[in-house]
């Protein structure tokens, strides 16, 4: 059941692009590298902003045990924010790297990432201070 939601909006917006491009009224665009990565990593920080503000209304926070010293993020929220960042540095490094994708593969694209947003959802990183951190393996 994990990420059924933003699969079946990510099913229902590629398949609405696919529509779009076998009605005949598809066109070219000219997309840029920083644009794919910026706009990216903004629609997973938008997609999981919209998933957790749904939560916190509908439930309220809940504060989970966690073991003394232990920082949580969300996997989503990282990659995300990640993605922004190096999509700003190629646009600032200034990288010219440009596609003409037709528009309904941009739907098909934003389709995708629903789905991986979906399943990615519940992946938690956890950040702690531990002593002599040379002993443990890193798996």
């Amino acid at each position: 059941m994990r990420g059924m939601i933003e699969a079946a909006l990510g099913l229902l917006v590629a398949g609405a692009a696919l529509v779009f491009r076998f009605a005949g009224s598809d066109r070219e665009v000219e997309v840029q590298l920083w644009h794919y990565v910026t706009y990216t990593g903004a629609a997973f920080l938008a997609i999981g902003l919209v998933r957790d503000m749904i939560l916190i209304l509908k439930r309220g926070r809940t504060e989970k045990p966690r073991h003394a010293g232990e920082k949580l993020i969300c996997f989503e929220s990282v990659s995300g924010a990640l993605l922004v960042m190096a999509g700003m540095a190629l646009y600032l490094v200034g990288v010219e790297r440009a596609w003409h994708p037709d528009l309904s593969w941009l739907g098909v694209y934003a389709g995708g990432l629903f789905v991986v947003s979906g399943q990615t959802k519940d992946v938690v990183m956890v950040f702690k201070r531990e002593k002599d951190h040379a002993n443990l393996i890193p798996w």
